[in-house]
């Protein structure tokens, strides 16, 4: 700016400090430096403790734990830890994360859309198929849910779309309503559906009336699909007597971190039994995908076929998963 319009502005803008010294305009300049710093510094903190909100609240919502945890449990310790490995300023940072209640479900609400978002835009330019099923929670609630397997980056995944309660009776119109309402709330085409998966009810699986029908009136190449499980509970309705097998000693194969107190395993096993229950890393591991990951690849389909060892007359390799790196190594048991 030319020094006249510097003068004038000074002279009608700020008429008090005419006439002052340079040393004056000098010091001021400096005092609003440190002012800009000092924004930026608590800009700075503002979002990392915002962002190390979200992460708490992503490992709450991973671990199926109390939203109050946070605010009663894992912040103190945190703070505790850091002023004994660190100092009390460094812990003095960690009060400004936010983690009462209810803004840890903010929270996991914030990254449940946003995970559902990350969905649909691949959807959007994806082929996928849908699996549906209407089931019921502890009072006894209608809910409909969907799961979708699509191809992202030349792999196929899984995943949940969605689960909503529904309102009065689960017909066929109702369920595909609201499957139609999410698609297009979200802006995915019917076009880009090439699979139905789902029980063998009238509702669902019939030809002319049920939801099989409705869906292929918007999207005419889909194939459906029975469901193999349902496929499976049915036909072990009627199964023979002999092949009843009790499967309770080996609870432990399709959940290690449940109660699991079984005579099967030696005592050495069921020590490392423990061992693997106690391990939170795992625990996540278990909860974040499919039993057979868990297992080693090699091993998964004979521990999980473990229970059917009495029906078959023959012996099967079980090995553990260890918590420890270097205790990865073969350790077969008899069962």
């Amino acid at each position: 700016m030319k020094p006249s319009k510097l003068k004038r502005h000074l002279e009608t803008q700020h008429p008090e400090h005419v006439g002052k010294s340079l040393e004056f305009f000098k010091r001021r300049l400096d005092e609003f430096n440190k002012q800009r710093r000092a924004f930026m510094k608590t800009s700075t903190t503002a979002a990392s403790a915002l962002l190390a909100s979200y992460k708490v609240s992503y490992i709450i919502a991973r671990c199926k734990k109390a939203h109050n945890i946070a605010e009663t449990w894992v912040l103190p310790a945190a703070i505790d830890m850091v002023e004994i490995m660190l100092d009390e300023q460094s812990a003095n940072k960690l009060r400004s994360i936010p983690l009462a209640d209810n803004t840890v479900g903010r929270r996991i609400s914030d990254i449940s859309d946003d995970l559902c978002d990350q969905l649909t835009d691949v959807l959007k330019y994806s082929h996928f198929g849908l699996q549906i099923d209407e089931a019921t929670d502890v009072v006894k609630d209608a809910h409909l849910i969907t799961y979708v397997c699509y191809i992202s980056a030349n792999e196929i995944k899984e995943d949940l779309l969605f689960c909503k309660p529904i309102v009065g009776r689960a017909t066929a119109v109702k369920v595909f309503n609201m499957i139609d309402n999410f698609f297009n709330e979200h802006g995915i085409s019917w076009e880009n559906c090439v699979g139905l998966c789902t029980d063998g009810a009238q509702s669902m699986a019939g030809r002319h009336a049920g939801l099989q029908a409705l869906v292929r009136e918007k999207a005419p190449h889909t194939s459906w699909t029975h469901c193999m499980l349902h496929r499976q509970a049915l036909a072990s309705g009627s199964m023979n007597e002999e092949l009843d097998v009790d499967t309770s000693d080996y609870e432990w194969i399709r959940n290690p971190f449940g109660d699991n107190s079984t005579s099967t395993l030696s005592t050495a096993d069921q020590e490392q039994l423990i061992d693997l229950s106690c391990d939170g890393s795992l625990k996540l591991v278990f909860d974040a995908g499919p039993l057979e990951k868990f297992w080693y690849p090699s091993l998964s389909t004979k521990a999980i076929g473990a229970a059917s060892k009495e029906a078959s007359g023959s012996s099967v390799s079980v090995r553990l998963p260890y918590s420890q790196p270097h205790q990865r190594r073969a350790n077969d048991t008899q069962v």
